[in-house]
């Protein structure tokens, strides 16, 4: 028999993004989401979707509820009526949420409500709908909301945890550290979906040429090591190895325009700055690199709650990947991944020795690529999280 599960976290799309002006909206949150939903599907569950959308322009819209049909997840995402009116819009989406969470499980029998992490838009309702419906209350917890900047998020993330946290069945986590703050042993660790693709659904590499290219792929801020990158690539001089550093990122326009102006000045014809590049062509570099780095800086408190999303994406492409040793990297995956400490001089020292012996890591990069092909898939998730809820 079929599990019947109501999920409860934003899903953007195209129509969405344009319809409420959302200049900022997490892609790799996005994703995950979309691969949780997927997998269940996989795994055989009906899943009803409510997708509470929070607006922050502050240009005093409202925005009635609304069916919207998502092609690529081939079901009707249910959004909350909401206001763009700062403060007000964090009340007014919670209470919507609930009103629409309520007439749902008011109307179906549900075995399970799957809400993302301790929002006040899908905690909160999905608490109350269990209640009503009798069903599981299992949470999708990515990294910790309680370090983040926006005093409502950061403050609701402590309360709602505290609050609702004892009420959780079970929890599907992205990385361990995350699934030790949940009062239950009920869990799962789902690191998320390459959004590039799986290994065998990738593009063909384009850029081949005669030189080791070694790409930094992310958002640019202080956390995610982009300045790390730079100081660290430009000490790099390999005199036997021709190498290009290339530079692709996204973020607001002072960090890009902060960082491309960095890249000028360095006066290096090894490095290439991308900027924010487009989809398929992010594709296209990120199979065609030969390492991919992630130098997130390891002492930053969310380094500890999170796994970034751009790891697989690396580990999918089948590169040779060096990061920071951040988050439960070094205990989970020292046998897929080149892990260096945090400082400088040893990150500098370990990629240069990575791209002089390239060839010494082709283990690493197989054994990434067969994790990604096994853990990554949506009939495998779909049937952990079916597991958990059972």
């Amino acid at each position: 028999m079929s599990q019947n599960i109501l999920y409860i976290g934003s899903i953007v799309n195209t129509l969405i993004e344009h319809e409420y002006e959302l200049e900022y909206y997490s892609m790799a949150g996005v994703n995950k989401k979309r691969g949780i939903i997927k997998s269940l599907h996989s795994a055989g569950a009906n899943t009803t979707i409510v997708s509470p959308i929070l607006v922050n322009n502050n240009n005093f819209n409202y925005h009635a509820k609304k069916d919207i049909f998502d092609e690529d997840l081939e079901s009707i995402l249910r959004i909350p009526a909401t206001v763009d009116i700062y403060a007000l819009n964090y009340l007014f989406l919670f209470i919507s949420s609930i009103i629409t969470t309520i007439k749902l499980t008011y109307k179906n029998d549900y075995d399970a409500i799957i809400f993302y992490d301790f929002q006040l838009e899908t905690a909160l309702p999905a608490f109350l709908g269990s209640i009503l419906c009798q069903g599981s209350l299992i949470l999708e917890y990515e990294d910790g909301l309680f370090y983040s900047d926006n005093f409502i998020i950061k403050s609701s993330a402590i309360i709602l945890r505290r609050l609702i946290g004892p009420f959780v069945d079970g929890a599907v986590c992205v990385n361990q550290p995350l699934s030790n703050l949940i009062p239950t042993n009920n869990t799962t660790i789902v690191r998320g979906f390459p959004s590039i693709g799986m290994p065998d659904e990738l593009p063909e590499p384009t850029y081949n040429q005669e030189a080791t290219i070694v790409m930094f792929a992310g958002k640019f801020d202080r956390v995610r090591g982009i300045d790390m990158f730079l100081d660290v690539a430009s000490n790099v001089d390999i005199k036997q190895k021709n190498t290009i550093f290339w530079i692709s990122g996204y973020g607001a326009d002072s960090e890009l325009n902060r960082i491309k102006t960095r890249v000028e000045k360095l006066a290096d014809n090894r490095f290439v700055y991308f900027g924010t590049l487009p989809w398929d062509e992010y594709r296209r570099r990120v199979v065609s690199a030969d390492i991919l780095v992630n130098f997130q800086d390891p002492s930053h408190n969310i380094s500890k709650y999170t796994f970034p999303s751009k790891l697989l994406d690396f580990m999918s492409a089948g590169s040779i990947v060096v990061s920071t040793d951040m988050s439960d990297l070094r205990n989970r995956f020292s046998d897929k991944l080149v892990i260096s400490e945090k400082s400088g001089e040893e990150l500098s020292k370990v990629l240069t020795s990575v791209i002089i012996g390239e060839e010494d890591f082709q283990q690493k990069r197989c054994q990434s690529q067969k994790w990604v092909k096994e853990e990554c898939s949506y009939t495998t998730v779909g049937n952990k999280i079916l597991g958990l809820i059972n």
